[in-house]
């Protein structure tokens, strides 16, 4: 990138100032070696999200282009699940991720063919879907497993 950034320091691109890099969140680790920084510094981060939950402008924008649905179905879609996820029954509140100031809200899940709707999942749990496949068989294997070996 630009060779005249400070040793020790990142660019933030939304605030356009060199910061060190303390005030930006790291990311995890991947086979023991770090991922490296957030694109974007702390307070900017913060001042994004915040923005998303409270205005709701560009969360309702993303909700009708990838899911056709607005931000008054989805909000009807989590009051009817209680803020809950569909799946673990986490409150949307307490799926906050490591390292960052700010929880996910839950996401639309749906299906991949046919683009209908099921419900809303926390992100662990989508994610977990997502990667099992989506496939019964594959989930009740793992759940087989994590029972065999609990204590």
């Amino acid at each position: 990138m630009n060779d005249s950034i400070p040793q020790n320091t990142k660019y933030c691109p939304r605030c356009n100032t060199v910061k060190p890099l303390k005030d930006f969140y790291q990311l995890g680790t991947r086979g023991g070696r770090q991922k490296g920084y957030d694109h974007t510094c702390k307070k900017c981060t913060k001042e994004q999200a915040w923005g998303a939950q409270v205005n709701g402008k560009y969360r309702s924008a993303h909700l009708q282009r990838a899911y056709g649905i607005t931000g008054d179905e989805y909000e009807a879609l989590w009051q009817t699940q209680g803020g809950r996820c569909a799946a673990c029954h986490r409150p949307e509140k307490e799926t906050q991720e490591p390292n960052f100031p700010y929880y996910r809200r839950l996401a639309v899940d749906h299906c991949h063919k046919t683009g209908i709707i099921r419900g809303l999942l926390c992100s662990t749990c989508n994610q977990t879907f997502g990667a099992m496949g989506e496939s019964p068989e594959r989930i009740r294997g793992l759940l087989a497993y994590a029972e065999k070996w609990q204590q």
